[in-house]
């Protein structure tokens, strides 16, 4: 989350001549509906029901790139499928800098209090650091991992299609 996947999706794909999905997007296409209102309305386990659908369909695709939720491959069916149809890549970032990213996002459900409001500072890095403890084990499997705190939008989406051409 806040990593920059939406930003520099689009980029990779471009260089790559490949569509490109943003699966939140796509979510909200499904639900009619902003993924706060899914989140809200619904709770997470409908959210998490229609990023698994959206999954699957972008999964069908050939030659795209795929920006997930940060919650999307927490499963390992999920990951696995898409470790068995591309490359997975992890754009890892220091909690400091994805706190400040996050700072004021307020459409982020996850990082609301239970009044719906959004975290101090505090409590929003405390939050993101307890994400990413539960979270980077099966965020390590990717068969890439980008370091992206000192890298620009344009220079992430190099250095992933530079792994990409070392491994073909």
């Amino acid at each position: 989350m806040g990593s920059g996947k939406s930003t520099v999706g689009p980029l990779l794909a471009k260089r790559l001549s490949y569509r490109f999905v943003d699966l939140d997007e796509r979510v909200m296409e499904l639900a009619d509906n902003s993924i706060a209102e899914v989140f809200a309305e619904e709770g997470q386990a409908a959210f998490r029901t229609l990023e698994a659908v959206a999954l699957g369909e972008a999964m069908m695709t050939d030659r795209i790139v795929i920006s997930t939720g940060g919650g999307s491959l927490l499963g390992q069916e999920s990951l696995r499928q898409a470790r068995d149809t591309g490359a997975v890549v992890y754009l890892r970032m220091a909690v400091r800098n994805v706190t400040e990213r996050l700072n004021r996002a307020s459409d982020r459900p996850l990082l609301l209090d239970s009044d719906g409001r959004m975290l101090s500072k505090d409590a929003l890095r405390d939050r993101i650091e307890s994400l990413l403890v539960e979270r980077e084990p099966i965020y390590e499997q990717a068969e890439f991992i980008v370091d992206v705190d000192l890298l620009s939008p344009v220079d992430i989406a190099d250095a992933i299609v530079e792994a990409l051409n070392a491994k073909a």
